[in-house]
């Protein structure tokens, strides 16, 4: 999910009908530059070079995302299967990693250590700046995994509970503490295939345990 705010103006954008490297591109209205959607990099046009900014979203099971925001309203459509296909980790989870990041170098995340760890605390690099900390929390029920700033927390499962080195208890799904509001900020990551991800990200980090 990316944002379509582009130097103080707002994209609105359309389906080319071709692919690029296995992955749809999209046209802007605008400028009718061509845009992968895989990155939000755009690759042809007056906008060459430009890169739509990342925003945090969550590829979680509909009825977990109901229980937890239970007011949410759904934009229907038809589903061409035959197409587009279904994500799911059930029968290939060794296959897909969680990218994490934006960027000419994000970090990937690998499910197989995610499944086998529930929780990985480590850095994100950023351009100019310290490495930022984050930790990866992975629910083995629904086989999904989010990114989150920690600060200077580490953190560890106890019991299925997820503790943080300061000793507060969290909600390992939302990322709450359970004695305040206190909430962790969510950072832009997907589910990749790794071998699409290393195709679109020759100098990204693969971060295997």
């Amino acid at each position: 999910m990316y944002s379509r705010r582009l130097r103080e103006k707002t994209l609105t954008f359309g389906h080319e009908g071709v692919l690029y490297r296995a992955s749809f591109m999209l046209y802007d209205k605008g400028t009718r530059s061509l845009w992968v959607h895989t990155t939000g990099a755009c690759v042809k046009g007056p906008l060459k070079g430009e890169r739509l900014r990342f925003l945090a979203a969550s590829v979680v099971p509909w009825k977990t995302w109901k229980a937890q925001h239970p007011a949410t309203r759904v934009l229907q459509g038809k589903a061409d299967r035959q197409f587009m296909g279904t994500l799911s980790l059930r029968y290939r989870p060794h296959d897909f990693g969680l990218s994490v990041g934006q960027g000419d170098a994000p970090k990937l995340v690998l499910f197989s250590d995610l499944a086998k760890h529930g929780v990985i605390n480590d850095t994100l690099a950023r351009k100019g700046d310290h490495p930022l900390p984050i930790v990866v929390v992975y629910d083995r029920t629904t086989r999904t995994a989010r990114a989150f700033e920690r600060g200077s927390r580490t953190f560890r499962l106890e019991g299925g509970v997820l503790v943080a080195s300061d000793g507060t208890r969290w909600d390992s799904l939302r990322l709450t503490r359970e004695d305040s509001n206190e909430r962790l900020v969510q950072i832009p990551a997907t589910q990749w295939l790794i071998e699409r991800w290393r195709g679109f990200y020759p100098n990204g980090i693969v971060d295997a345990r």
